[in-house]
């Protein structure tokens, strides 16, 4: 019997700490309300068949008189598809040439089988999100102009960041990673901000896309830059395509593998901290030391410090456990804050509702 009330007092502790801990995550973005996360209808739209007119609605999305009014948009989960079919076909080009290149070793194929890799789960992720954003007032050539541009400029400002650090700085310590991260975050935050303010966003949904198509930008920059001087090394000491293979494995399944919760989640994330800080009203430095926008800031930078931190040599298992547990919890963080996007549609989509309701009467009277 006293191992039973222990062991339900254990449950009881563990529940509420749980229970607390979502209460946190889903209280960042200030929207009230309960977290409701349906992944099934998140992802039923997967393996349907669509026709070529969804096609093509989805990609006159942001384009003149396709906007919605906000009266009109649902806010309900969306059921994103194209995305999947877009990995698919990326992810199925890039195992074609990895294992064409166990047998024929040619630089062409390397720089391909790199530029496939660090395209595939980056451009994935932006085109989810992009059939997520329920507002429809940001196009797809908007992600790409953002992604491009957002991504070269927030790497030259690293860059720049990083070239004022005393010679001889080891990033491979603690200090080294809290660094680094910060001068990541330095670029990517400076690009989201502009562009927020640019487009004056109010949708948490458009935060998110925002920061996520310039955090693309940068994490298909740096990975293939990794991953090129890499192919370099391996082509320089062994042109022989199976060691080349061996030696280049770990780094190329990271890109494919944990891409999909960090750079792109963070600089989401970043986006709807900036958006949550200025709601209705112009986007200002004051944003910056908003306890919302704070919140973001904090959360991206913790994670992203834990990510660069140097693992001890020898245990190849961590260099995938830690990532993937920092995926998991930026993937879930994200959900969260779709969550509160459809939250917020449904609010000032009452709103509007309401406001045109008061004023009938007044119409009537006149």
């Amino acid at each position: 019997m006293a191992n039973q009330s222990q062991q339900s007092s254990q449950k009881g502790s563990a529940g509420k700490t749980f229970s607390a801990v979502t209460s946190a995550i889903n209280r960042m973005s200030g929207e009230e309300g309960k977290a409701n996360i349906k992944l099934g209808e998140l992802f039923s739209g997967v393996f349907k068949k669509h026709s070529k007119e969804e096609r093509e609605r989805l990609f006159t999305a942001g384009l003149t008189g396709t906007v919605p009014d906000e009266r009109s948009m649902i806010a309900e989960w969306p059921r994103p598809w194209f995305y999947a079919r877009v990995f698919a076909v990326l992810f199925l080009l890039t195992a074609v040439i990895y294992l064409l290149l166990f047998y024929l070793y040619h630089l062409y194929l390397t720089s391909t089988m790199i530029l496939l890799a660090v395209l595939m789960t980056p451009v994935s992720m932006v085109l989810f999100l992009f059939e997520c954003n329920i507002p429809r007032n940001i196009s797809l050539l908007d992600c790409v102009y953002m992604s491009l541009v957002g991504g070269v400029v927030a790497m030259i400002v690293s860059v720049l960041v990083s070239s004022l650090q005393p010679a001889g700085t080891d990033y491979y310590t603690w200090y080294g990673a809290i660094i680094s991260a910060i001068i990541e975050m330095i670029g990517i935050t400076i690009l989201i901000y502009t562009s927020i303010k640019k487009n004056n966003s109010k949708y948490l949904l458009n935060g998110l896309l925002i920061g996520a198509a310039i955090g693309a930008g940068f994490c298909i920059l740096e990975n293939f830059g990794r991953l090129f001087s890499l192919s370099a090394e391996c082509a320089y000491f062994d042109e022989n395509g199976l060691v080349y293979i061996s030696y280049f494995r770990p780094q190329l399944f990271q890109c494919w593998i944990f891409s999909i919760g960090t750079h792109v989640v963070w600089g989401a994330l970043i986006g709807a901290g900036f958006v949550a800080a200025k709601q209705d009203g112009p986007l200002t430095v004051t944003a910056f030391k908003n306890p919302l926008s704070l919140r973001f800031f904090t959360t991206v930078l913790l994670l992203q410090i834990i990510y660069l931190f140097p693992l001890p040599a020898g245990r190849i298992w961590l260099s995938y456990l830690v990532p993937g547990i920092i995926a998991l919890i930026g993937l879930v963080l994200l959900l969260f804050q779709i969550s509160a996007g459809l939250r917020q549609i449904n609010r000032l989509s009452n709103e509007a509702w309401q406001a045109d309701a008061a004023a009938m009467p007044e119409e009537a009277d006149d």
